[in-house]
């Protein structure tokens, strides 16, 4: 199980909207008006205990890879 960040950047002439999520922002740069660049930042492995803490912050359940949570 691995946790991977990678760092988007987005130029734009307007600041994103307020509450924008991930989804529209990628829409906007695929399809509308947002320039998106990416960088690789770092790729680690997670025990099943570190994954199931990283669910949980991630807004997830540690049920989404079948793991029980093990805290």
């Amino acid at each position: 199980m691995y946790r991977t960040k990678i760092e988007l950047t987005v130029l734009s002439e307007e600041p994103i909207p307020e509450g924008m999520d991930v989804d529209g922002v990628l829409r906007e740069g695929y399809d509308g008006d947002f320039v998106l660049s990416s960088n690789w930042l770092s790729s680690e492995r997670l025990s099943r205990e570190e994954m199931a803490v990283a669910l949980t912050e991630a807004g997830s359940d540690p049920s989404f890879f079948q793991i029980a949570d093990e805290r």
